[in-house]
């Protein structure tokens, strides 16, 4: 299944089962969303995050002001297609992450990337065959590549 998120229309959508169109800006929102919706649901992967991570417990309860029916208004993404995406992702026997400089480079670059490595954490979806975090940038050795 292909995800696909950004504020603009692209081509890549007609590849897409699910194309979330957000409104500019609002990407921590819509992340936040996401993960309220796979804590709230417990699809977490609990062996994961006990063996490999920490601050969990005060992340879920941050995670407790952004369910998907308030964050809706604020991402232009309804609330069921928000819940839908986040379970795709979450049950997803591996997932990847791909992110363009857009993502990092914005006002919001820091929260954004960390939602995402947050997203990538709670669901086991980082060190196995099919699963990490991709930034895709025009010098990839500022990421450490």
């Amino acid at each position: 299944k292909l995800i696909v998120m950004d504020p603009r229309a692209q081509a890549l959508k007609q590849h897409a089962t699910h194309m979330l169109q957000f409104s500019p800006g609002s990407d921590v929102a819509l992340l936040n969303a996401m993960m309220h919706v796979i804590v709230s649901e417990k699809l977490y992967n609990q062996h994961y995050i006990q063996q490999y991570t920490s601050g969990f417990k005060e992340l879920a309860e941050h995670l407790t002001k952004f369910s998907p029916e308030k964050m809706q208004s604020i991402c232009g993404v309804d609330a069921e297609t928000i819940k839908t995406v986040a379970r795709t992702y979450a049950q997803a026997d591996a997932g990847i992450i791909f992110w363009g400089m857009g993502v990092a480079q914005h006002t919001h670059g820091t929260d954004n990337a960390r939602c995402l490595i947050s997203l990538a954490l709670m669901c086991g979806h980082i060190g196995k065959p099919g699963t990490g975090l991709h930034p895709l940038r025009g010098q990839n050795n500022v990421q450490g590549a």
